[in-house]
């Protein structure tokens, strides 16, 4: 299981660098963040920044979980400690590397939405205004999943 988690995990990172870089390509030198009621732009940051600050949170959040997820494994077994299973720390483990995918995902559609934001002259972006709610509803099954497998913990 662990093996097919870390090939998605690593599949999302392509797929965020091919959508980042596509999306660079397309964005005009100021890129709109930020915009009130009438959909018009009201914050606005340099192409470049927002492509370094797009790579820099990838990182960071990648970073992150894979010294935890790894950390997490170095725990022990005990019959007194958190992970009383091999198959409980497993779960967790497990868990860890799927909630990373999810955020890789997340920041997918983030950058996608703001290629398509910036792009509104090509694209309706009242069709992709999904994108912004589906990432925030993986995050929340995921978490209530942690709850869950906290809660049958063996």
């Amino acid at each position: 299981m662990q093996r097919i988690l870390k090939f998605t995990r690593l599949l999302s990172i392509i797929l965020f660098l091919g959508v980042l870089l596509f999306v660079y390509a397309y964005l005009p030198e100021q890129v709109g963040i930020d915009a009130d009621a009438q959909n018009e732009f009201s914050t606005f940051i340099d192409k470049e920044v927002f492509f370094y600050v797009a790579v820099t949170i990838f990182l960071l959040v990648n970073i992150i979980f894979v010294v935890f997820a790894n950390l997490m494994q170095m725990l022990k077994v005990s019959s007194d400690g958190f992970f009383r299973s091999d198959e409980f720390k497993e779960s967790i483990h497990n868990w860890f590397i799927s909630f990373g995918l999810v955020i890789n995902l997340f920041l997918i559609s983030v950058v996608a939405f703001i290629g398509f934001f910036n792009n509104a002259d090509y694209y309706n972006i009242a069709s992709f205004s999904a994108f912004a709610y589906v990432g925030q509803a993986m995050i929340f099954i995921w978490i209530v999943l942690f709850f869950y497998l906290l809660m049958r913990r063996k």
